[in-house]
């Protein structure tokens, strides 16, 4: 011991050696845990830099508590979801977009179908991309009018529809399957998803597309199905860039627009905003004609259920117990932002490069001349890890 203790340069070296010893071997035995480390991580910049500022152009029209007690339980007749549809359509809404299926024949589905036929809507429909969940109820909406699917799209193995009367209105459709993580938090939503061949956008994208189109707010027909095209960063050789996205989707009806995918076709959803930042109408009040229909004029309606008694709850990086309606607005949000987070396709290489300059920079300290007491050598490593964070959170949130 007295000879190292003599040997102060041998040791700091001894002990960069040992904690880069250690770093590769939880990177090569446990890459999970430091996923989730990381993606926690996230959460906490999500949870600091969420703005409260007021997001109008999309309105959750909110299936709550008070709405249970005044309407009655769920599920509610057709006749009165139809009610609740033409409503938002003499308020202005130019889409409607339900975070709700209609899986099952019910009476008074002609006058749904009627009401959707009049208003431009998005129906959602469920995907299973679990292979031993197989569930077929309903029918499935339109796929995207690109043929085939992409090779990173998930594949289903099973959904929940909507019947066939309300879909010979011809709403345009979207997915709200989530990727769940390990810890259970909503981070991710599959862009696309592949069933028998087709691919099928999430409600977020749906939305998004069926509200830029010239004839929302005002339907003079069955809208086209969405023109999303998807394309992966390996077929464009060498002119993406290495901070670019692994694949991405644009639209032809949609110049200019790029929407950023991972490698496994998922969205990011960029939980920017707080949760009292959207503005929330309850359906009672949509029903009695008591809302404020300007704050619907010209908006995107989220038609979905926050009453806990509905089991549409979801945890996300704001709270461990939220509801899945919020998911889609803040993915909704940051469509409409152009704004959505990815993680760029050689993200690893770019941490490993700024792990080698974190070990530079430890290693120029310990050859110092002037001796560096042995305590700073830690410290300086978590400083400049804290730096690496702070740099990564403001990727994330800008």
């Amino acid at each position: 011991m007295s000879h190292w203790l003599h040997r102060p340069l041998q040791l700091r070296l001894l002990a960069l050696l040992l904690a880069a010893a250690i770093v590769l071997a939880l990177q090569w035995l446990a890459p999970q845990a430091l996923g989730g480390a990381e993606e926690r991580a996230g959460d906490l910049t999500w949870r600091a830099s969420a703005s409260g500022r007021a997001e109008r152009r999309l309105v959750v029209v909110d299936i709550d508590e008070a709405s249970l007690r005044e309407v009655g339980a769920w599920p509610w007749p057709r006749a009165t979801i139809a009610q609740l549809s033409q409503r938002l359509q003499q308020a202005g809404a130019v889409v409607q977009a339900f975070d709700i299926t209609f899986s099952d024949p019910r009476e008074d589905d002609a006058l749904l179908a009627q009401a959707w036929a009049a208003a431009p809507v998005v129906a959602a429909q469920i995907f299973s991309i679990d292979a031993t969940v197989t569930p077929k109820a309903g029918a499935l909406g339109a796929p995207v009018s690109e043929r085939g699917c992409p090779a990173f799209a998930p594949v289903s193995h099973g959904y929940y529809g909507n019947t066939a009367e309300l879909l010979r209105a011809a709403p345009v459709a979207g997915h709200i399957t989530p990727r769940i993580e390990g810890d259970g938090v909503v981070r991710k939503v599959p862009g696309l998803i592949c069933h028998e061949g087709r691919a099928y956008p999430s409600l977020a994208l749906a939305a998004f597309w069926r509200a830029a189109q010239p004839e929302a707010g005002a339907p003079l027909g069955p809208p086209p199905a969405p023109d999303w095209q998807w394309h992966l960063r390996s077929q464009q050789g060498l002119a993406g860039s290495p901070l670019g996205p692994a694949a991405w989707l644009s639209s032809r009806s949609l110049p200019g627009l790029v929407v950023p995918l991972d490698e496994r076709g998922d969205l990011r959803v960029p939980y920017g905003l707080e949760r009292r930042a959207f503005a929330s109408v309850s359906a009672a009040d949509v029903l009695r004609g008591s809302a404020d229909v300007s704050l619907l004029k010209g908006t995107v309606a989220l038609i979905g259920a926050t009453a806990f008694g509905i089991g549409d709850t979801v945890a996300t990086p704001h709270s461990a117990i939220g509801s899945g309606i919020e998911v889609h607005a803040q993915l909704l949000a940051g469509l409409l932002d152009h704004r959505l987070p990815y993680t760029p396709e050689r993200a690893a290489l770019l941490q490993w490069g700024m792990a080698a300059l974190v070990a530079g920079l430890l290693f120029a300290l310990v050859l110092r001349r002037r001796a560096v007491p042995a305590k700073r050598l830690p410290l300086a490593g978590l400083a400049l890890a804290a730096l690496c964070w702070l740099g990564a959170s403001l990727g994330l949130a800008q």
